[in-house]
């Protein structure tokens, strides 16, 4: 696995094939099919370790929340962040590559992320064992549309180009305050309700 995201690093999923992780590895060119099947299984396991680390960080900043809107604003934060400081992973993740959408640890740890995010929408604190048995209803897929959407923009020098942003700090500092005007309109909805 190793070998597989160094070589991600350097060729992006386009240019990650079997062969060239085993080169890397130093290992015969048939080894890494005894662990994945294909260049998709392999695509898969490094989706799967993608969402966990994201996991990981999520769980970091949301212990000490209980507010759905804290919730979301941190979710928000931590999602662009991951997506702008580990654009491999979050490549591999979200990217175009096809990945098994039947293997059962890709979708719980799928089910998992927009669980934290429907819990937080919906005004429920999600716990760490969350089962991604919620419905996701329509604000949630908003929510996650404009999250991944900033994200997506931010990554790919959208908004650099829109807003003029000198640079990459410039263009992270804009998608914080723009996910800051969106817990402002979510505050302000909240407060109307």
């Amino acid at each position: 696995m190793k070998a597989a995201w160094q070589e991600l690093a350097e060729h992006g999923t386009a240019g990650l094939s079997l062969r060239a992780v085993a080169r890397r590895a130093g290992v015969s060119h048939a080894a890494p099919k005894h662990h994945f099947a294909d260049r998709a299984g392999l695509l898969t396991a490094l989706a799967v370790e993608g969402y966990a680390a994201l996991v990981e960080r999520f769980r970091t900043v949301l212990d000490p929340l209980s507010d759905p809107v804290e919730i979301i604003e941190a979710l928000g934060r931590t999602y662009l962040d991951f997506g702008l400081t580990r654009p491999d992973m979050f490549e591999v993740m979200y990217g175009t590559e096809p990945l098994r959408a039947d293997d059962p640890e890709l979708a719980a740890a799928r089910a998992y992320v927009m669980s934290l995010l429907s819990g937080a929408v919906a005004g429920v604190r999600a716990d760490r064992s969350a089962d991604g048995g919620r419905p996701i209803t329509d604000p949630s897929l908003m929510t996650w549309a404009f999250i991944h959407g900033l994200t997506q923009i931010a990554r790919d020098g959208s908004l650099r180009r829109v807003t003029g942003s000198p640079g990459p700090a410039e263009t992270a500092a804009r998608a914080h305050h723009l996910i800051a005007t969106f817990i402002a309109w979510l505050r302000l909805a909240e407060h109307r309700a």
